[in-house]
């Protein structure tokens, strides 16, 4: 929904999609800048990225995992089933766990740099990913499934409240690297980008509502 002037209208279409792939893209190039330096990365892409290095297989797969697992708790909780909504959150499952494979493996070289300027992408990637998912949340076309999953509970149990929906979101992923962190003895991607993450992605969507195209706004979806 589009609130200009004190009046509300919908998206047109073409708005819709660009708001669509500008937030995918955002979200998507943030997680991906977040492994590649190596300084911690939000907290699913993080448990991705551990399973991966446990069972060698691409963490594109487990991604795509955890958003078809969020699809089947959502429809448990809503008690609705709609097969367009599953379609367009499978497409940008694809979407998504393509370009985070992608941007991981293009930005590798950044291992190199210094631990301040890697510090440094590593805090950018959050704000990156903070507003990609507050851009296609706002939206609301198609959107990831755990997204998804956070707006709902975001909007039916926490008032609205994007921390707390955030805190309870990730605390799965962060349980995920810690078993695997206990079975091999290393971790990867838990660093201070994780932490910061863990506290503050909630907040930083909340501020990307406020300050990034603040005259889009939410989509009652449920």
């Amino acid at each position: 929904m589009w609130k200009e002037n004190q009046q509300i209208r919908p998206l047109k279409s073409f708005e819709a999609v660009a708001f669509l792939i500008l937030g995918l893209f955002l979200n998507s190039i943030g997680n991906g800048l977040a492994v590649a330096t190596n300084m911690g990365s939000a907290a699913w892409t993080a448990a991705a990225t551990n399973l991966e290095n446990l069972t060698h297989w691409p963490k594109g797969y487990f991604l795509f995992f955890f958003g078809f697992l969020a699809v089947l708790i959502l429809t448990f909780l809503t008690r609705t089933f709609d097969w367009r909504h599953l379609l367009g959150n499978l497409i940008f499952l694809l979407g998504f766990s393509y370009l985070v494979n992608f941007s991981s493996n293009f930005f590798h070289l950044l291992l190199n740099l210094s631990l301040p300027w890697r510090i440094g992408l590593d805090l950018l990637a959050i704000v990156l990913i903070g507003t990609g998912v507050s851009i296609t949340m706002r939206v609301n076309l198609i959107t990831h499934p755990l997204d998804d999953l956070v707006l709902y509970t975001r909007f039916q149990y926490f008032h609205g409240n994007a921390f707390l929906s955030q805190m309870i979101n990730f605390i799965v992923p962060m349980l995920i690297s810690l078993i695997i962190w206990a079975i091999l003895g290393e971790i990867k991607s838990v660093n201070l980008g994780t932490i910061i993450s863990f506290f503050g992605l909630g907040a930083i969507i909340g501020w990307a509502d406020q300050y990034i195209f603040p005259k889009l706004i939410h989509k009652n979806a449920f």
